[in-house]
């Protein structure tokens, strides 16, 4: 009985905790792809295994501009990255490897390695578009963003957010964008109108660095509801809303007013209150805060100013009762 061998990694020696490393790319940075049909290859220092962190080996790779679905032939220390259109002339193109990659031990690549190189036309254009892309609710960065920034020429180039929720575009040639990032929950690559996300209008110039940060959203087409109104105090009330609000709205550009609701005989002729400040819930506690430190302030110097007069008291009593009476004299007849 015959059967095939599995392949294993050798049993002994020092284990492996290294990750991959790319130590060749066809074509080289900023090198010239003359076949437009070509595959774009990285070569490792070692082999790699076919398994990816959460996705497909086309999926490891970033093709920017866009010119198709991506495909990916593996070699035992190789990636052949292939689009479906082909690439087209007199572009520079930004083809990245997301550090999804492992070794046949688990190592993972640490960073994206990125490939820059053209399809003739000139040199790249030095320009860099980076920013944050950060949740607009709770203000945290947004890992594995997708960023799309379309040009006025209908190419679209894209990327995708870091760990730090950090994306970058370098080598853009000079223009007028609309900057989108999203979460690609479908894995579509474009941004659905049921998907997180945001836009941003960026124009750029060659030479440019430009740092344009944008804050993605839930798709919401109702406006804010008022649920709530509540007295806090006698000067204070706190309004509830349905749904979050804008982060860079103003308050003191919202209109609100109050009005008197008693409609008996007491109520006639009463004059409702005016509004004297519009503020959001964290600027209302700042305040607070401030008015209570003031307050503690006031506190402070009232019990140094007791304490001192007490102090005072305390020696003009010791004072008189250190004085000498002298004795009455004798007076001699």
């Amino acid at each position: 009985m015959a059967s095939c061998a599995q392949q294993e990694i050798p049993p002994g020696g020092p284990e492996d905790r290294r990750p991959p490393v790319v130590i060749q790319t066809f074509p080289e940075p900023f090198g010239v792809l003359e076949d437009l049909n070509a595959s774009v290859t990285f070569s490792f220092d070692e082999r790699i295994s076919e398994r990816v962190a959460g996705g497909t080996l086309a999926g490891a790779f970033v093709v920017s501009p866009r010119s198709g679905d991506v495909r990916v032939s593996k070699g035992a220390r190789s990636l052949e990255v292939r689009t479906e259109d082909g690439f087209r002339p007199g572009l520079v193109y930004r083809v990245t490897l997301q550090a999804v990659v492992s070794d046949l031990f688990g190592n993972q690549l640490v960073d994206p390695f990125e490939l820059v190189f053209s399809t003739g036309g000139g040199e790249p254009v030095p320009t860099t578009l980076a920013g944050e892309v950060w949740d607009r609710i709770n203000g945290r960065a947004v890992t594995d963003a997708v960023i799309l920034a379309e040009g006025d020429d209908g190419l679209i180039h894209q990327a995708r957010s870091d760990r730090q929720g950090i994306y970058a575009f370098r080598y853009l040639p000079a223009g007028d964008f609309r900057v989108t990032a999203f979460e690609d929950r479908n894995r579509d690559g474009d941004a659905d109108s049921t998907e997180v996300q945001g836009v941003a209008s960026v124009q750029l110039a060659v030479g440019d660095t430009l740092l344009v940060d944008v804050a993605i959203l839930e798709p919401d087409t109702s406006a804010a509801v008022v649920t709530e109104a509540e007295p806090l105090d006698s000067v204070t009330v706190v309004v509830t809303f349905d749904d979050y609000l804008p982060p860079d709205a103003e308050p003191a550009d919202w209109q609100m007013s109050v009005s008197v609701a008693d409609t008996t005989a007491a109520g006639v002729g009463v004059a409702p209150p005016g509004v004297d400040r519009v503020v959001r819930e964290a600027g209302y506690v700042e305040y607070v805060e401030m008015v209570a430190d003031s307050f503690a302030r006031l506190d402070s110097l009232d019990a140094a100013e007791a304490a001192a007069e007490a102090a005072a008291e305390a020696a003009r009593a010791e004072a008189a009762d250190s004085v000498v009476v002298p004795d009455s004299a004798t007076v001699g007849t």
